[in-house]
């Protein structure tokens, strides 16, 4: 028979394991509120049976039962479920920013509105329309100046709001990259753990927990696939490369993509890589550079997924859109504009050499305009020619290292350029000193290679060469000096270490003509980088040498020279001969900088209305431009200009409803998956309860077993073999 302590054994166990049953109830009790708790639940078995059977086995009835034991801590969950979860989290996280991308959108068309764009473009036609009708009143040009204004920069606004909102995205996919190498690095450290606590034969089930909700919050991030190991640890794929792997992690990092520019701004987007190799990262095929195409959208979807789309699709488009508007509405106005004449007689017509020059322009003063600009002044200023990764960069600095240039435009071209001297900033491309010295940005005249030796054949002169090959002068830092010599002023360019390159006569009228080509070395009266920048030293006597040129002329005035010009606002150095008319009714080249030209606002009188000069009650040029309001410019001669912007903003309405449409059925769906995984994981405390009390009962009934053996012992220790005392 058994030994009578071994009933004692039995009621320990007992107690013991429903000690230990009590504790895990008490857990899910505590985290039945904790999100990514799975319950759990202590799993008993019954003590091995005494005696095991043998040969020399005690001679019992059967076998004798040893109790209880806890096998193990039970973690409930479906593997299968958070997989699906995962898969359709990514899924919502990506329409998620997508729908608060086109919701964000339509706050920046702010349509519709008395302040958008379609009331401003409305009110832009009808004052053309009126204007037709009243040519000849100061208030009603004023009016119109007023309304293209509201309209261009409503256009401007909402193209700058856009660009910063795609800025923001842009800072967006760096955030998201870091919290996916954050989230990876948990991950892999928590593998370590789980496999050291799994070698000693204990269940890691909070640990589990922990890092299941870190691979959901990763997988919303970016497409993972995620694979458990016999350790315990998560193996993470990426794309087709293992992000983590054991304790080990890939990370990824953001680039600036050369093939992806930022509308508004021109500055490169980033583009996500690897940070080990530099490779570009995928997600689910989809190479994450160089903007996105409409057909990846479909296969991507997380919160990195969803931005790059809201980023690189849904606002390149309206921006494009935007600017196609724009710069269609440009150049139609303009080109009607520019064949009319205003109450001053002004035409709108094209540059073009003829006649003398009056002390003003179109009613300009051809004053210096360096009084006007801020910081730029007589002294000395540096030119910087520096090699930035193999592109040369120009900058005008003054002697503290201050630039005072506005930014090099890039708009390199095979063009030619007058001397004349500019009075006003040209969109931010061109100044001047007022001492004979320019500084272009951007090729102004309308010339190229085929037919340079039209427009420039003067007096016998043709030149010819090759434009814009390696710059003649080196990389280095030059000096131009700006002085008054015995009453002349002057102007030298110099080297870095003060040695002069050609000194130039300010003081001469004449006006010469100056190409945009690079100067052989000697005494260069021009030079220019790779990317268009133009610096020529005009206002004296002097004679373009052209690379590969053989003619050297005489000086020639400039009554003899004639060139075509898009508008832009020049004047002549002192008294050459020409006249100039001047005629854009709007400045710039699309939504980020339309305008109505500082010609315009500077005096309204230079709006045309009329088809002839001094013709002061006729409106047929203003009437034509109302007419505009119908004309087809658009989408291949097929839509208005008011019909493009309606249907650009249906469209995007549209995008947002349905966004908000899909967004609401993943969410619907991916909370269905949740409330089946709560059907197994989570925490009842009705049945906690009724686990407790069962617990509890047992653990009182195995403390009353106890008891009885006790007593049962007592009587054999205390009240057996006390006869005759």
């Amino acid at each position: 028979m058994t030994s009578t302590f071994g009933s004692l054994n039995v009621a320990l166990r007992t107690l013991q394991s429903m000690q230990r049953s009590i504790e895990v109830t008490g857990h899910n009790v505590s985290n039945a509120a904790t999100p990514g708790y799975s319950r759990q639940k202590t799993l008993l078995t019954a003590g091995d049976p005494y005696s095991v059977p043998a040969a020399n086995r005690n001679q019992t009835i059967g076998q004798v039962g040893t109790g209880v034991t806890v096998e193990k801590i039970q973690r409930y969950r479906s593997d299968f479920l958070d997989s699906q979860i995962r898969q359709e989290t990514f899924m919502l996280k990506g329409w998620e920013v997508r729908r608060d991308a086109l919701q964000q959108i339509e706050v920046a068309f702010n349509e519709p509105s008395d302040t958008g764009i379609s009331s401003n473009l409305s009110a832009f036609w009808n004052s053309w329309q009126n204007l037709a009708t009243s040519p000849d009143s100061a208030a009603t040009r004023a009016h119109v100046a007023e309304t293209a204004t509201a309209f261009t920069s409503s256009i401007r606004e909402t193209f700058r709001q856009l660009g910063t909102y795609q800025g923001e995205l842009d800072d967006q996919v760096s955030m998201q990259v870091q919290r996916i190498n954050d989230l990876s690095h948990q991950i892999a450290e928590l593998n370590g753990t789980i496999r050291g606590v799994q070698a000693l034969g204990q269940q890691p089930n909070d640990l589990r927990d922990e890092q299941n909700k870190l691979l959901n919050e990763l997988g919303g991030i970016i497409n993972i696939d995620a694979h458990q190991t016999e350790t315990g640890s998560v193996t993470v794929n990426l794309g087709g490369k293992w992000l983590i792997v054991d304790q080990a992690v890939s990370e990824l990092a953001v680039q600036p993509d050369p093939t992806n520019t930022q509308a508004s701004t021109g500055f490169m987007l980033n583009k996500v890589v690897w940070a080990d190799t530099g490779a570009t990262a995928q997600i689910n095929g989809v190479v994450l550079e160089g903007g996105l195409s409409s057909t990846a959208v479909d296969r991507l979807g997380g919160e990195l997924g969803g931005t790059l789309i809201a980023r690189d699709l849904l606002l390149s488009e309206k921006m494009g859109q935007l600017d196609t508007m724009a710069n269609a509405l440009i150049g139609a106005v303009n080109g009607l504009h520019q064949t009319g004449f205003g109450l001053n007689g002004a035409t709108g017509g094209g540059l073009t050499g003829s006649g003398a020059v009056p002390g003003t322009v179109n009613g300009f003063s051809t004053a210096p305009v360096w009084s006007g600009l801020t910081g730029l002044a007589d002294g000395t200023y540096s030119v910087e020619i520096r090699d930035s990764n193999n592109v040369l960069e120009f900058r005008l600095v003054d002697s503290t290292g201050q630039s005072v240039t506005i930014d090099d435009a890039s708009q390199a071209g095979t063009s030619t350029t007058s001397n004349w001297q500019a009075f006003s900033l040209v969109q931010g491309n061109t100044f001047d000193t007022g001492r004979g010295l320019a500084i272009d940005f951007a090729p102004l005249a309308d010339h190229n290679l085929s037919s340079i030796n039209t427009n420039i054949n003067v007096s016998g002169l043709t030149l010819s060469g090759v434009a814009q090959g390696t710059p003649e002068l080196p990389s280095d830092t030059y000096y131009v000096e700006t002085r008054d010599n015995a009453g002349t002023p002057e102007f030298r360019l110099v080297n870095a270490a003060g040695n002069p390159i050609s000194t130039y006569d300010s003081a001469a009228a004449d006006g010469s003509l100056t190409s945009n080509w690079q100067s052989i070395p000697g005494a260069p009266n021009s030079f220019n980088t790779q990317r268009g920048l133009t610096i020529q030293f005009s206002g004296g006597p002097y004679v373009d040498a052209i690379r590969g040129g053989s003619a050297t002329p005489p000086p020639i005035p400039a009554a003899n020279a004639a060139y075509t010009a898009r508008g832009t606002q020049v004047g002549t150095l002192g008294s050459g001969a020409a006249s100039v008319s001047l005629g854009n009714f709007f400045s710039g080249t699309g939504a980020r900088n339309i305008d109505v030209s500082a010609y315009i606002t500077a005096d309204y009188n230079r709006i045309a209305t009329a088809a002839a000069a001094n013709s002061p009650g006729d409106g047929s040029i203003a009437l034509g431009i109302a007419q505009l309001q119908s004309a087809t410019l658009l989408n291949g001669g097929t839509t208005t200009v008011g019909d493009f912007y309606r249907a650009t903003v249906a469209e995007l309405g549209q995008e947002a409803q349905q966004a908000g449409v899909v967004t609401h059925n993943h969410e619907l769906l991916a909370q269905h998956l949740q409330t089946r995984q709560d059907e197994i994981a989570g925490v009842s405390l009705d049945e906690e309860m009724v686990y407790m009390l069962e617990y509890q009962r047992t653990y009182q009934a195995a403390a009353r077993v106890m008891t009885t053996v006790d007593e049962m012992l007592d009587k054999v220790i205390n009240g057996m073999g006390v006869v005759g005392r």
